[in-house]
């Protein structure tokens, strides 16, 4: 009942998109035109029956006939655009971050130091781990790095130099970060729909901390405006490495380079900055 009494107010009302709620909202447009779905997935467009298919395809025309549109991203938006053309507005709102934390942290460089590759977050499967792991061992050995810090799992290959320290407190790791000499932070994603669709929030987090970013191609649409990322081909591992050596080689000069995307992330990319570009557009 109070759903319904949002959509007699006019309100603006935001609902989180499944197959079957087109075809049940859509007598609520009578009331209201202020409707917009969130898309994060099309659930059952990839489905083996051919009547679920059906049933997705129109709930996905329906949707961009009569219903305004939110992905987290522009890959997402681009498949729906690929199925149907939006009739009404669209807008990419990717999840913001909260950054208390982030911005308290102070990138330094160290001298005479051989940088660390940093990870924070959860294990992804849609991430190259076997290759990094691959180029971190040979880096190693041949001094470019000191080694690989994990933070948010605990399993890691048996070898010198790469260290899990697993779950972590959000609100320890601008102390741990603080700890690592010269931390070059990776997104090291694969070139998979899965990996471009994801919702960019860690790259976001990463540009808050004013260090160099080592991220896959598949991340360069949402990172674009980030200088402090340098970008490889996803899966070449030849690639990968190479660019691990150019920023270890000018650490200060990568240093210097990412203090800009502090600014942009903080400006335009916190959950408050994404909720407001998308207000403006909705009201």
């Amino acid at each position: 009942m109070t759903a319904i009494k949002e959509v007699r107010r006019h309100h603006v009302v935001v609902v989180r998109w499944r197959p079957l709620l087109p075809f049940l909202l859509l007598p609520l447009l009578l009331f209201n035109r202020r409707f917009w779905f969130e898309v994060n997935s099309l659930t059952g467009l990839d489905s083996a029956n051919l009547l679920v298919r059906g049933l997705v395809r129109l709930s996905v025309w329906l949707t961009t006939r009569f219903f305004n549109l939110i992905t987290v991203s522009e890959v997402s938006m681009d498949r729906i655009r690929g199925l149907s053309r939006p009739c009404r507005a669209t807008h990419v709102m990717p999840n913001g971050f909260q950054p208390r934390w982030l911005s308290k942290f102070e990138p330094r460089s160290v001298p005479d130091v051989a940088p660390s590759l940093v990870y924070f977050g959860r294990k992804q499967p849609y991430y190259d781990w076997d290759m990094l792991y691959d180029t971190a061992r040979r880096l190693i050995d041949e001094g470019v790095i000191s080694g690989v810090q994990l933070f948010g799992f605990e399993e890691s290959p048996s070898y010198p130099g790469i260290v899990a320290h697993g779950v972590f407190d959000p609100r320890s790791l601008v102390r741990d970060l603080a700890a690592i000499p010269n931390p070059i932070l990776i997104v090291h994603s694969s070139g998979t729909d899965m990996a471009r669709a994801t919702s960019p929030v860690k790259l976001f987090e990463y540009a808050a901390l004013a260090l160099p970013v080592l991220a896959s191609s598949s991340m360069s649409r949402q990172a674009h405006r980030l200088s402090a990322f340098h970008f490889y081909e996803a899966g070449c591992e030849q690639q990968f490495a190479g660019e691990i050596r150019k920023i270890a080689a000018d650490y200060s000069l990568a240093l210097s380079q990412a203090a800009e995307s502090r600014r942009i992330a903080l400006e335009h990319y916190t959950w408050h900055a994404v909720v407001q570009a998308w207000l403006s557009d909705a009201l």
